[in-house]
């Protein structure tokens, strides 16, 4: 009830998008108890942004009494795959075909993205649990980098398919947490 929204900060999308909820909105005693319709219960943002995703953005909101939480998020698509206390230092994932996409052709473009901390080396994808069918080398570059990737799939037989991705950085680290 005593969200401040001036605090609200690290949302990706910009604050015409965002659309607000208020308590009296959502709950019938308050309504019928109070004639306040100033506080706020929700901040809901969604956005449409071209190009790959962001790795991960982080959101914080305060209280009129200063107490606030920050949340890292890691996307893609659009859809959450986790929280985290602290950004990822090496991850990849498929962001193309989406997931429940219905693919009429049998090979078909897979798109993803890839970051490192110390520098992608590589990056490998594989479906269904097979040997890798794509390798990308990256050039040496031991700094902090986020790249995107593409290629054909394999012929596919119909049915429902898994992509991963997995990532290994200059530093000799290999990715251990997969977002199929």
């Amino acid at each position: 009830m005593n969200l401040d929204e001036d605090s609200f900060t690290g949302c990706p999308c910009p604050e015409s998008t965002w659309e607000r909820t208020y308590y009296h909105e959502v709950s019938p005693w308050y309504r019928e108890t109070l004639t306040d319709t100033a506080r706020l219960y929700r901040i809901e943002a969604n956005c449409q942004r071209n190009g790959p995703p962001d790795l991960y953005y982080t959101t914080r909101v305060c209280d009129f009494g200063g107490h606030c939480t920050t949340k890292t998020e890691s996307v893609y698509s659009g859809a959450t795959v986790g929280i985290m206390d602290t950004p990822p230092t090496l991850f990849s994932s498929a962001y193309t075909p989406t997931s429940d996409s219905l693919l009429a052709a049998t090979s078909f473009e897979v798109m993803g993205l890839a970051y490192a901390k110390d520098g992608v080396q590589s990056v490998s994808v594989s479906v269904d649990g097979q040997a890798p069918f794509y390798t990308a080398p990256m050039p040496p570059s031991p700094v902090m980098t986020f790249t995107t990737w593409s290629t054909l799939s394999p012929v596919l037989s119909e049915g429902v398919h898994t992509f991963v991705s997995l990532a290994t950085d200059w530093a000799s680290a290999v990715q251990t947490r997969t977002y199929p």
